[in-house]
């Protein structure tokens, strides 16, 4: 199985050939996207949950 990282990694080797730093600051930006992303919709479930709109 293919975690979320790798597969930030291997699309950035592919966007930015042979560009390493580029590639580093692509896969940092995407996995902080995806992390805060996670991070909003958990607290939008507790939200529900306590039933706060």
């Amino acid at each position: 199985m293919i975690t979320i990282s790798v597969a930030f990694e291997l699309f950035g080797g592919y966007l930015f050939p042979n560009k390493p730093f580029e590639k580093m600051v692509y896969s940092n930006h995407a996995y902080h996207v995806t992390t805060s992303t996670i991070l909003f919709i958990g607290f939008l479930k507790l939200s529900h949950y306590m039933n706060l709109k």
